[in-house]
């Protein structure tokens, strides 16, 4: 038999209870990965043409990105594939 990762509910063989999304430690991520951005941007470009609008632009396009970039990082694909499997089956454990 194949070993898994996973640990199984006992009423419903299909929820995972061992995998959970490390929560803060994206969180934590994503703010340094878009406050280092900001940073960069300001240095090269807004430092050069001062247009806020653009600034602003691409700050919400970096909040995305920057949540992308730390999830991709700091998560697994286990941890994924459970969260999405409990996400489909309806179950909150």
């Amino acid at each position: 038999m194949d070993q898994t990762p996973f640990e199984y509910c006992p009423h419903n063989r299909r929820i995972v209870t061992n995998m959970h999304k490390d929560t803060p430690k994206i969180m934590v991520g994503t703010a340094a990965i878009f406050l280092l951005s900001l940073s960069l941007y300001n240095r090269r470009r807004f430092r050069v043409d001062q247009d806020v609008l653009k600034f602003t632009f691409f700050g919400i396009a970096s909040s995305f990105s920057a949540y992308s970039w730390a999830n991709f990082i700091f998560s697994s694909a286990d941890v994924e594939a459970a969260v999405l499997n409990n996400e489909r089956e309806g179950g909150r454990v």
